[in-house]
């Protein structure tokens, strides 16, 4: 049971990182169409796992005074999100209207 404790505080610590990457992700995939779309939705999912991942890493690991690890992953979380709308801004910039995204060369679509 300590490993899945130890599990998802280290999903606290990745999600906001994933925040970052999914306008540059939808860009590739779909072009600047999506991009404020998927963001936005990647956003408000990561906010509302925020305090389950909380709570379930805290009654896995019973945590009594780690509950005052929550003030740092708060900021975290806020800079992820702040960082992810100015990239899915920049993202949006770059590539003009109605461009579609480079093709991929290889076979596999993700």
């Amino acid at each position: 049971m300590e490993q899945a404790g130890e599990a998802v505080i280290y999903l606290l610590l990745v999600v906001p990182f994933g925040l970052v990457i999914v306008p540059w992700w939808v860009r590739r995939r779909q072009g600047s169409s999506g991009v404020w779309t998927h963001t936005l939705l990647a956003i408000l999912i990561a906010w509302f796992l925020m305090p389950v991942l909380f709570l379930a890493a805290c009654e896995a690991a019973a945590c009594g005074q780690g509950v005052l690890i929550i003030v740092p992953l708060v900021g975290l979380w806020i800079i992820a999100t702040i960082l992810a709308l100015i990239l899915a801004a920049i993202a949006v910039a770059t590539l003009p209207k109605g461009a579609n995204p480079a093709p991929s060369d290889s076979k596999w679509k993700f």
